[in-house]
């Protein structure tokens, strides 16, 4: 049997076409890590939730300026790091679901 190679090419090119739609309406935040690239969904950050995770990643980057310092400053750091890292997990969670919640009602199931 023979397989039906223009089907298969047909399929990439619409699947090609669909994804490309979604990017252009929804878009996507592209950030490069050190290992890899991580593609993350930012169609639905509002201001609030982007400061909150700019506190987090400032707090981060000041547990990584203690890794020499005295163990107690850096215990301190890492515990204002935890702190500041559930307040953002939170502060994301009602946002992105409200978000998500809209987004089905408007295509009518999930």
């Amino acid at each position: 049997m023979r397989k039906n190679l223009n089907g298969n090419a047909t399929e990439n090119i619409l699947a090609s076409i669909i994804k490309d739609a979604v990017k252009d309406s929804f878009g996507v935040a592209i950030r490069t890590s050190k290992t890899h690239m991580a593609r993350r969904e930012s169609w639905w950050l509002c201001e609030e939730v982007q400061s909150k995770v700019a506190v987090k990643q400032a707090m981060f980057s000041e547990l990584l300026s203690c890794r020499e310092g005295n163990h107690e400053e850096r215990s301190m750091a890492r515990e204002k790091y935890k702190e500041t890292k559930k307040k953002a997990k939170k502060s994301i969670a009602h946002p992105k679901e409200k978000a998500y919640e809209e987004l089905y009602k408007k295509l009518d199931s999930k």
